[in-house]
């Protein structure tokens, strides 16, 4: 079974980014991405700006991973921009350009709204991100653009106080012909593809919460011409910044936050910020719990676009629950805004680093703030430059209120560095930045996934994964056998759901209530082993076609397996075959994983040889020609025994005889066993009869050379037979005496 976390997966596969910074003073910027699983990654983007103070310089940022060609084009898609990208490989890296302020910027009388073609489409062959910055002389905000993908059709507006002598504004954009926008009037427009409406509101007005909407997507931006933070909860003085950014749909929202203050980059103390949380819906009931007001809980009931504006500073990590959708930002005291994602637009891959602009800028410090589930940070893997470093370079905040997760924080001078962070179990990113009269706050790493309608695939009765529209999906397995279980959650209006198997719909009890659970068994794959697909397809109200979510799903009807090795015991660097037996599930090709003492090899074979050296344990896995793979058997074992040695020495009787006598050997071991055999040899050969026992006699040639084998019984014995020393015997022939009478005569 795979497991997997909990959290939306990859929403627009890998990226193209595309981040805008807007700052009135310098040169610096913190450009961020995340290669995998992230909202601001795509292939299609829309450039626009708010009215801002002077005349702002702008650059727009592309961050490139896969070599593409990049086009951008303006007045109605008739003109090309930046002329060196156009038609141009552009291999990976960080590309910048220029904006000029009149094309993009649209300055509407006070109180009005104007229609125009101030727009910059920029598209590429691979996704990427892109990014901008607007700056002048101490003001500065920043913000992330979304892709195409990633856009809704219903918002709420967060521009934040203005004070009273600064009017607040926002952008609508619009990708297809006749997409009607509600203004926050309720006045309606009508926009083209590449038409911007711009909004500008008479000075001291607050947009906060005021809804627009669209029949079609469209991308919403809004700000303040200069947010005032002495009209916040007096967060100190009379200064004023641009804020700007490009708004999350309303189904993007969600009810579970966690939010944190965030620390000055380089400097001691923290920015603090303050909270603003803006509802959708009438009777939302919204709790802040942990670090923010001493510990002790505060609620709120907010009705359809209501505001609450948090006077409270945080001291640690604050969580923010409600039970209908919310959106959260955070205002810091600069000030500076940034969107406050919900917990579930984790994300599993960022990419993130200081961004240097050319000429003078007094942001010279920057900080990296994750949240990060504490029982993956020791799975975390972050390079800087591409080279795996320590996380122990980064400070974790933990918290008594929520254990289960870790603020941690990273403080970096003003330095070129690229930080690429992987995590199994998810996490959002921040990045921001700090100088005199100068700071900047962005999200820079999180998903954008429709978490108001989705459906969850519960594998094995444990595993449980969501699966948002437009998402790609880790995949479940189960087999022929299972039920799968399926809940899901459609909060917008519909009229009706069908779920589909492969493709084709499957019957099942549905209904028009917000949550539904069923079951599809894994059968209704027909048996086919390998990957298939589960789709909730609904029709929501007012729609002409239907939504589609969709998961994967893998059918394993795997080979039965056993294995038996060719002994149980051997002496080290003795040879054991491993054998498998497929009995069922089987078919012509098969391929066979074998695990022999932790080291793996695959063969077509269903037998394995190798030579052991130590004890080792057994398993095999076999996939079929159908993919499907069985699991490993269950670990036996081969024991290796390092032996003992049997010895023999030989004696004779006696030696240095005469001819013709008999001479007794005996026969003196060491590990012979319980039955040890025996062999006399006599000058190399075996006696015609006898010579098989522990000793022997017989009678001996001169210069006849005697050993004895022994084969020992001993089972822990692994040398096989050992030779004895020889003798070799001295025999004297035997003299008869003989007399010879001689006679003599007398």
């Amino acid at each position: 079974m795979k497991i997997t976390p909990n959290f939306p997966t990859s929403l627009l596969g890998k990226l193209v980014c595309l981040f805008v910074l807007q700052a009135w003073f310098g040169n610096s910027l913190v450009y961020a991405q995340s290669t995998s699983n992230t909202a601001n990654a795509g292939r299609d983007f829309y450039i626009t700006y708010l009215p801002a103070f002077s005349a702002p310089t702008l650059q727009i940022k592309v961050v490139v991973e896969k070599a593409c060609y990049i086009t951008a084009k303006y007045n109605n898609q008739t003109s090309v921009y930046w002329n060196n990208w156009n038609n141009t490989l552009v291999q990976p890296g960080i590309y910048t350009a220029n904006v000029t302020n009149v094309d993009v910027v649209n300055i509407p009388t006070l109180g009005t709204g104007t229609t125009s073609l101030k727009t910059i489409t920029l598209t590429s062959t691979e996704d990427v991100c892109v990014y901008a910055i607007n700056y002048v002389s101490a003001s500065t905000d920043a913000t992330s653009f979304l892709p195409v993908p990633a856009w809704g059709t219903d918002y709420r507006l967060a521009t934040g106080p203005p004070g009273t002598t600064y009017a607040t504004a926002y952008a609508v954009v619009a990708n297809e012909n006749n997409t009607v926008v509600t203004t926050h009037t309720g006045a309606q427009i009508t926009l083209d593809e590449n038409e911007v409406y711009h909004f500008q509101t008479v000075n001291g007005v607050d947009m906060t919460g005021l809804k627009v909407s669209a029949t079609k997507p469209v991308a919403v931006f809004s700000g303040a011409f200069a947010c005032v933070t002495s009209s916040l909860c007096s967060l100190g003085g009379q200064s004023g910044d641009h804020t700007y950014e490009q708004l999350w749909s309303i189904d993007k929202w969600g009810k579970d936050f966690l939010a944190f203050p965030m620390a000055t980059p380089g400097g001691s103390g923290n920015w603090g910020g303050r909270l603003v949380i803006v509802a959708d819906e009438n009777g939302t009931n919204v709790t802040l719990s942990g670090g923010i007001n001493g510990g002790t809980p505060l609620n709120y009931t907010l009705n359809a676009g209501g505001v609450q504006y948090l006077c409270h500073a945080m001291t640690g990590l604050t969580k923010i629950t409600s039970d209908k959708s919310i959106m959260v930002f955070l205002i810091l005291p600069d000030p500076t805004v940034t969107t406050i994602p919900p917990i579930d637009q984790r994300i599993q891959h960022a990419i993130i680093a200081p961004f240097i602009i050319s000429g003078t800028t007094n942001i010279n410090q920057h900080g990296i703030d994750l949240l990060i589930p504490a029982a993956y940070w020791d799975q975390t893997v972050i390079k800087h430059d591409g080279v795996v470093v320590s996380n122990s370079l980064y400070t974790v905040n933990t918290s008594a209120h929520f254990p289960d997760w870790y603020h941690v924080r990273r403080n970096l001078t003003n330095v070129d560095i690229t930080i690429d962070i992987t995590c199994p179990g998810g996490l959002l990113a921040y990045v921001n930045g700090s100088g005199s009269v100068e700071s900047y706050a962005i999200l820079a790493g999180a998903g954008a996934y429709d978490l108001q309608n989705y459906f969850t695939i519960q594998e094995k009765g444990t595993t449980v994964d969501t699966y948002y529209e437009n998402t790609t999906e880790v995949t479940h397995t189960f087999e022929t056998a299972d039920n799968i279980l399926l809940k899901r959650t459609i909060e917008a209006s519909f009229t009706q759901v069908q779920w589909l198997v492969d493709g084709t719909a499957f019957p099942v009890v549905e209904n028009t209530n917000t949550l539904n659970t069923v079951s599809i068994p894994a059968s209704a794959f027909g048996g086919a082993c390998g990957s298939h697909t589960i789709s909730m397809s609904v029709r929501y109200s007012g729609a002409s076609v239907d939504s589609v979510y969709t998961g994967i799903v893998w059918l394993n009807d795997p080979p039965a397996i056993s294995v038996v090795a060719s002994a149980s015991t051997v002496c080290s660097g003795s040879p054991v075959t491993f054998t498998a037996t497929v009995s069922s599930g089987s078919t012509p090709a098969m391929t066979y994983t074998w695990d022999i003492g932790g080291t793996a090899a695959t063969t077509t074979s269903n037998t394995y040889t190798t030579i052991l050296s130590t004890t080792s344990t057994y398993s095999v896995s076999v996939k079929n020609a159908n993919g499907c793979t069985s699991s490993y058997t269950a670990p036996q074992t081969v024991t290796v025994s390092p032996g003992v040695t049997p010895t023999i020495s030989i004696s004779a009787s006696d030696n240095n005889i005469c001819s013709g006598t008999s001479v007794t050997y005996t026969s003196n071991i060491t590990n012979g066993g319980s039955s040890p055999s025996y062999q006399w040899k006599i000058n190399g050969l075996s006696p015609p009869s006898g010579g098989t026992g522990s000793s022997y006699s017989y009678v001996p040639d001169n210069g006849d050379k005697i050993t004895c084998v022994l084969t020992s019984s001993d089972s822990s014995v692994c040398s096989g037979a050992v030779t004895s020393n020889e003798l070799t015997m001295t025999v004297t022939p035997t003299l008869t005496p003989s007399a010879t009478i001689i006679g003599v005569p007398d």
